[in-house]
């Protein structure tokens, strides 16, 4: 896994960043690209992590925009390694299902670990925890134990 500078602190959503992007994803998931997509765009450009994922997911799925997997996979790669939890349980996803990138279930735990472990209580935390109990079926007892590691030396890389 590409390890990129260590962040300083978590990437978080602030109120505003909130407040713009929920009702931009309700237009776009109702079908009004028109307003919703340059709206996403420019709250992802100024910085709203939650927008950023978004963003990525769309050019991923190529919902709104044109699909383009290496800038949707950077997009969620880029805030997953700053400590954004719904990028991290996203990121598991892609590996989880291979899209945008070969299918890896070892990959996917690990991210999914990563979040589980994210000291920030949330949504996304708990999304990740159940996910990652679902995800032992598919693994080996040496692919969870390679997760587990993996997750616990991404996390005392970044706090030391």
């Amino acid at each position: 896994m590409q390890q990129p500078a260590v962040a300083q602190t978590a990437v978080t959503d602030s109120p505003k960043c909130l407040a713009a992007i929920d009702p931009a994803i309700a237009q776009l998931v109702a079908g009004t690209k028109q307003t919703s997509v340059p709206t996403i765009k420019r709250l992802a450009s100024n910085g709203c992590p939650r927008a950023q994922v978004f963003l990525g997911l769309m050019y991923i799925e190529g919902n709104g925009v044109r699909p383009d997997c290496a800038k949707g996979t950077k997009l969620v790669q880029d805030l997953a390694h700053n400590f954004y939890v719904e990028a991290q349980v996203f990121l598991g996803r892609l590996y989880e299902h291979g899209q945008c990138t070969k299918p890896n279930t070892t990959t996917a735990y690990q991210w999914y670990a990563i979040a589980a472990a994210h000291p920030q209580a949330s949504i996304g935390r708990e999304k990740a925890r159940s996910i990652r109990r679902g995800q032992h079926v598919l693994l080996t007892d040496a692919e969870i134990k390679a997760g587990d590691t993996a997750a616990i030396a991404w996390w005392r890389a970044r706090w030391k």
